[in-house]
């Protein structure tokens, strides 16, 4: 059975994009928005906005790349080095 929104359209989103997540993420692997931008094929302003504008959600496969490199430098330089989480 497929579950709907309130409004009998699409099935409700279970996970919602939160900027400041990003933002907390980045400064904590001590990322810049330029290195983050970098590696994902990004400006440093377009990842600006994903981290301070209300509402803005990324599109296409932006959503995955940000966790992928910031999970991705975790690994590398906390878990290598053999640092606690």
């Amino acid at each position: 059975m497929r579950t709907t929104d309130s409004q009998g359209g699409a099935p409700p989103s279970t996970l919602e994009f939160r900027g400041e997540r990003l933002r907390l993420a980045r400064l904590f692997r001590g990322m810049t928005l330029e290195e983050l931008g970098t590696r994902v094929a990004a400006t440093r302003q377009y990842m600006h906005q994903l981290e301070t504008t209300t509402g803005k959600a990324p599109t296409g496969e932006m959503p995955d790349a940000p966790a992928a490199v910031l999970v991705h430098r975790f690994h590398e330089t906390d878990l290598l080095r053999g640092d606690s989480i």
